[in-house]
């Protein structure tokens, strides 16, 4: 496999970006704090602001890292963490009307407990055909929750397991999984990985990526082996404490991938990060 840098750039905003998503050719960065969804073309120029109407309940609404889309009605869902809670919390995001849905997830986040993560916050989430994984931090530890694409409706009744990523050999105490994404056309699960110190990332310019080759028939094992490792280097950046938050592919070609990525700091510094995936 084949990485390449393509284009890169740093920007100060009010707030960071964190949550990232392609439709449309169009791609939309959530805000961390939850409250607009910035829109651009391919190329990274704005085109729009939109509003996050989260209503007066969930107005401190914050880390909202991770978004994925319903093709049939473009809507989002906005993960993250509502004020004063430990756990991950959900809006559901119609991009037409651009208003919003708050989804209770107390029976899935009981049934996840079950399982052992006594708190779990979603740092990024993909579709694997008919599967979601979410990644999610519990404690210092980070898991996969394998479970069907329709769990927020069904969540009682939804499949649900856990799964440990695999890394090369020694790599398992220096890096940690930070954002994850799909490709259908390869069947590849891309995850990309952050150093780490005693469970917390550690701002770096070098970012990790790890392929899972024939995700779909992995994807339900206790153990997810990576198959192939890359690393990139972002040349002349400082660190400035960025962490990976969210990945998405604009273009998904056979044997190609083409992706995007945010880092972000809680000074309101975003970088945005497109690079290139090639077999061979």
């Amino acid at each position: 496999m084949k990485i390449k840098l393509l284009d890169h750039k740093n920007f100060d905003g009010d707030f960071p970006y964190s949550g990232l998503e392609v439709f449309d050719n169009r791609l939309y960065f959530v805000a961390s704090n939850g409250e607009e969804i910035l829109q651009t073309d391919s190329k990274w120029n704005t085109e729009d602001k939109l509003p996050v109407k989260a209503g007066a309940e969930h107005s401190s609404v914050n880390n909202t890292i991770s978004i994925s889309k319903e093709s049939k009605n473009a809507s989002f869902l906005l993960f993250g963490s509502g004020a004063g809670e430990a756990d991950s919390a959900v809006l559901k995001m119609s991009l037409k009307s651009k208003e919003t849905e708050s989804i209770d997830l107390s029976v899935f986040r009981s049934r996840v407990k079950d399982l052992g993560m006594e708190h779990f916050v979603v740092l990024s989430v993909t579709t694997v055909n008919d599967k979601t994984v979410l990644l999610a931090q519990n404690g210092e530890s980070r898991a996969f929750i394998i479970t069907d694409n329709n769990f927020y409706k069904k969540q009682d009744s939804a499949d649900i397991q856990l799964s440990q990523l695999q890394w090369e050999e020694g790599k398992e105490n220096t890096i940690i999984p930070a954002a994850i994404h799909y490709s259908y056309k390869n069947d590849w699960l891309i995850v990309t990985g952050e150093k780490h110190e005693a469970g917390d990332p550690v701002s770096s310019t070098e970012i990790f990526i790890g392929i899972v080759e024939n995700a779909f028939r992995k994807i339900d094992r206790k153990r997810i082996k990576v198959n192939e490792f890359l690393s990139l280097a972002i040349k002349d950046e400082a660190p400035n404490n960025l962490k990976i938050k969210s990945i998405v592919a604009q273009e998904d070609k056979e044997n190609k991938l083409k992706l995007h990525m945010i880092r972000s700091n809680e000074a309101g510094m975003t970088s945005l990060i497109k690079f290139r995936l090639k077999a061979g």
